[in-house]
């Protein structure tokens, strides 16, 4: 008999038996149990089962050694409550939507909650349609009866349950912190959901191991979901003209020098199964795409295919081999052991637009290899944030601009990869990865947007105006540069921006009204409309108004709250003092970049 195991979002295919060795004769007396009926059940009363036991104790330790016995429940409590999981719908909401009469849509709900969840979480799906596509989901799984099904009722306790799951709130006591204490039995890594009597139609995971059963091939999954912990990525510190002669002293490390983009951060993980086998490839199970501030992007599902060849490099088991550190403890596929490694790359999404009159262009030729990659096209920061954060989106050729490769023990920050820490090292290896992916992807036809940013060594200070001079010339955004140093996971000294406008984040706290005559849809009008927005500096009223709309005038100065509280990223050119008031900073210049939906989360 065969039974579905969810493996960091990978489906995969083990014996009962096998599964069976994890559980104590009690739990697995109420797995057998649970076979007989629908699986979604089944894990949902697993779940009640849990929240009783746990809610009983007000001991974080015993609370911990309860939740150890529910190795089945840990991908979904986990997804749960990781910090910055939403669903997006409440179950107040739900309630309404199902005690409403309302015309059902036609849909095919997913096969678990995890998934429902992954389509939440993403917004997917949304409105109406999130609500629809959860109703048949209980429906499907006998959850609640379905209407005109001549008086079935569902199961109200696993309704319960699941909606108190959809909130986010058990009501046990326990949350990210005490899942993220436990030490969960190695064997519970290969699954993180309810035995199920039959594998899901459809489902399949690669096996890259001989002598072992092969299912269809699958691709690396494209993920969402990642590792519960918080992390911190690498942010530069601003140095000014005057600032620059302080990287160059005798004692300074060496520093290299990159056109800065003004684009997205993107932290990419991948994630190998590396076999305790000497010699035997690793295998990609799952890409997720990150913001600077852990939140998944879902709109690069095409750069998935340009970084799928990695797992043919020649040189990525030795990488993987050399890091002390594993994302997850020892595990098996198709009966094969071995450990989760994880690599992380970083660097920029760009959507590019060709140069237009506004736009200064290369003053003249140059064989420096800073500006080998320079072309006409230039960086659009707003189509950027806009695509990548659209949901139901896939940009179609997304650039990625890479700047660093780093092992999960030198990002993650517990441990020294030996050889590989120095930043001169890791450019190097980044290189070597991106001339290896490029020939792949032409010899296989695959469009290649992956691009490893030019890293430049400098020697002083006119060597850098030099390059930044020229990076004005070309309408670059400025250079950054960043030390030959091992990888700091913060903001530090070690990477420096330089550039000809200076930039700050700021939270609207006021708008200042005016009549204006503005053109809307190309009509000309008078209009009560924004005049200019107030931020604090330095704990100091400073206005901007240049980059609003026409129409962003009229709207907010209609309803303040849309606009009132909101993060903005200013660009100004340098800090002045403010007329008429001596000694109070203000800001020469300022012009807006761009406005937040909410707080910055990219």
């Amino acid at each position: 008999m065969l039974f579905l195991l969810r493996q960091g979002g990978v489906s995969a295919l083990r014996p009962l038996t096998r599964v069976k060795q994890l559980y104590t004769p009690l739990l697995w007396r109420s797995y057998s149990a649970a076979l007989s009926t629908d699986p979604v059940l089944a894990q949902l009363r697993r779940v009640s089962e849990l929240q009783e036991r746990v809610r009983a104790t007000n001991s974080n330790a015993a609370k911990q050694r309860i939740i150890v016995e529910y190795p089945d429940l840990r991908n979904l409590l986990e997804q749960v409550y990781h910090p910055k999981f939403r669903t997006h719908l409440s179950s107040a909401s739900l309630d309404s939507y199902l005690s409403s009469p309302t015309s059902k849509l036609s849909t095919i709900p997913p096969p678990d909650i995890p998934s429902l969840f992954d389509t939440l979480s993403t917004r997917s799906a949304t409105g109406n349609a999130a609500k629809e596509l959860v109703r048949a989901f209980l429906v499907s799984h006998g959850v609640i009866g379905k209407e005109g099904d001549g008086g079935g009722k569902g199961d109200t306790a696993a309704l319960e349950v699941f909606k108190r799951l959809l909130d986010r709130n058990l009501v046990a006591g326990f949350g990210a912190r005490t899942l993220s204490e436990i030490q969960w039995p190695v064997k519970a890594e290969q699954g993180a959901s309810a035995p199920q009597p039959t594998a899901a139609p459809g489902s399949s995971v690669s096996s890259a191991f001989p002598g072992h059963p092969s299912s269809p091939s699958a691709p690396p999954k494209t993920s969402t979901s990642r590792s519960m912990d918080k992390f911190s990525c690498a942010l530069g510190k601003t140095i000014l003209p005057h600032q620059l002669s302080s990287l160059f002293s005798p004692i300074s490390p060496q520093w290299f020098a990159s056109r800065k983009l003004d684009g997205v951060r993107v932290i990419t993980f991948l994630d190998f199964f590396v076999p305790t086998t000497p010699g035997v490839p690793p295998v990609l199970k799952d890409i997720a795409h990150l913001s600077r501030a852990g939140n998944a992007f879902t709109s690069l599902g095409n750069l998935r295919p340009q970084l799928a060849p990695i797992t043919g490099y020649p040189q990525l088991r030795e990488w993987l081999d050399s890091d002390p550190l594993a994302v997850s403890a020892a595990e098996e596929v198709d009966g094969v052991p071995g450990h989760m490694k994880r690599l992380v790359l970083d660097g920029e999404v760009c959507v590019m637009r060709p140069r237009t009159v506004s736009d200064t262009a290369p003053a003249s030729s140059s064989s420096h290899p800073l500006w080998s990659g320079d072309s006409n096209l230039v960086e659009d920061f707003a189509a950027t944030v806009s695509e990548i954060k659209r949901g139901k989106h896939t940009i179609e050729n997304p650039g990625y601009h890479l700047f660093d490769i780093l092992s999960w023990s030198e990002f993650h920050g517990t441990a020294k990869a030996p050889g590989r820490n120095m930043f001169s090292q890791r450019i190097q290896e980044l290189k070597e990865l991106g001339t290896w992916l490029s020939g792949e992807l032409e010899r296989e036809g695959v469009q290649n947007g992956l691009k490893v940013l030019e890293q430049v060594q400098v020697g002083g200070v006119e060597e850098v105006e030099g390059m930044v001079q020229t990076a004005a010339e070309r309408g670059w955004e400025g250079l950054v540069l960043r030390a030959d140093r091992p990888y700091k996971g913060s903001r530090s000294s070690d990477v420096r921006k330089f550039k000809r406008w200076l930039d700050g984040e700021y939270t609207v706290r006021d708008i200042e009204l005016s009549r204006q005559r503005l053109s809307i849809d190309g009509v000309f009008a008078e209009y009560e409309a924004v005049a200019a927005l107030v931020f604090h500096h330095k704990r100091h009223p400073v206005t901007v108004s240049s980059g609003l709309t026409a129409e962003q005038r009229v709207q907010w100065a209609k309803d303040p709250s849309l606009i009132i509280g909101r993060q903005m990223t200013v660009e100004y050119f340098s800090e002045s003092e403010a007329a008429g008031r001596e000694g109070v900073p203000s800001l020469r210049f300022p012009r807006i970049k761009t406005i937040y939906e909410g707080k910055r989360d990219i």
